[in-house]
């Protein structure tokens, strides 16, 4: 089974001449996200609609995506794009299929290498490869620490979702560092539900603002 996000759309930013930084915001619509999956061509529907209804939320814009924005360390964009929003979902592919993810409700602040204490905060999997039988989230435990992020240069670390380190996205440079444990959420009883293991290799990272 091949899944494959493509074909994500831009607004018209109206002076196509604005500075390089300039964002053209991009529109998440059931059309424009393509999921190939033989036995499930209605996926990408069934991932919009769980991930509103997991966040009583509707889904607004893309404000980051790795295929277009750098993450690597030194020159991310990736602080500039989260920095003061709120109600985020971050979305990670990594190269063998797998989809998983977060979600933060409070507010992301300009303070670095802090954790954002989040009691509505969860984490999921969107696709397992077979593993789950279907999308699942679990919720945050009771200490609340949920999310932080890091774009200094030195640092291993994109974001974190967990004090354990439950998700850890590493820049481009250090992406094969990145990996999985289970700490700061609530399982259900289930081993490694993002990738199968503890080490993975994210290949796309999209975050997803809802409103």
């Amino acid at each position: 089974m091949t899944v494959e996000t493509s074909e994500i759309m831009r607004k018209e930013s109206g002076d196509k001449n604005n500075e390089q930084n300039e964002r053209k915001t991009k529109e998440l619509k059931d059309d424009n996200v393509k999921i190939k999956e033989q036995h499930n061509p209605n996926k990408t529907q069934q991932i919009i609609k769980q991930l509103e209804e997991w966040t009583e939320k509707r889904i607004r814009d893309i404000i980051f995506d790795s295929n277009i924005d750098n993450w690597n360390r030194g020159k991310t964009l990736f602080g500039e794009r989260i920095k003061n929003k709120e109600h985020l979902i971050f979305i990670v592919e990594d190269t063998e299929g797998n989809i998983f993810g977060g979600y933060v409700n409070e507010k992301i602040g300009t303070e670095e290498e802090s954790y954002i204490l989040d009691p509505n905060a969860f984490v999921f999997s969107l696709e397992s490869k077979g593993r789950l039988k279907e999308m699942m989230k679990f919720d945050i435990n009771e200490y609340h620490e949920a999310f932080y992020y890091d774009t200094q240069y030195y640092n291993f670390a994109l974001f974190v979702f967990g004090t354990g380190r439950d998700i850890s996205v590493c820049k481009e440079i250090y992406k094969t560092e990145s990996y999985c444990s289970q700490w700061s959420f609530n399982y259900k009883g289930i081993s490694n539900p993002f990738c199968g293991k503890c080490r993975f290799i994210p290949q796309r990272i999209i975050v997803i603002e809802v409103e």
